[in-house]
């Protein structure tokens, strides 16, 4: 049986607070503790709004934290992806 690791709405943004929290924090908490308890993943499904406002900058900084997972990034588009942006930076399924 594959394990799946899903993460849904990052919202990230490359500075500031999104409703109260930082979500480069709360990102950075999530994949070590994906590395630390589930390296043996075979992917991490990353559903909708992977950002908060799309830019190039805050798609590659989010590219940057993702590469850290120990295993396959499937990324998805929500409402506040811009697709074109996100094709260009993030790992296509």
């Amino acid at each position: 049986m594959a394990k799946l690791i899903w993460f849904s709405d990052l919202h990230f943004k490359s500075n500031g607070l999104e409703v109260d929290h930082d979500p480069r924090v709360r990102l950075d908490a999530v994949i070590e503790y994906v590395g630390a308890h589930h390296s043996d993943a075979q992917a991490c499904v990353i559903s909708g709004d992977m950002v908060e406002d799309a830019s190039p900058k805050i798609y590659a900084d989010l590219a940057t934290r993702l590469k850290r997972l120990p295993c396959r990034v499937l990324p998805m588009v929500g409402n506040h992806d811009e697709r074109s942006l996100f094709r260009a930076v993030l790992p296509l399924p």
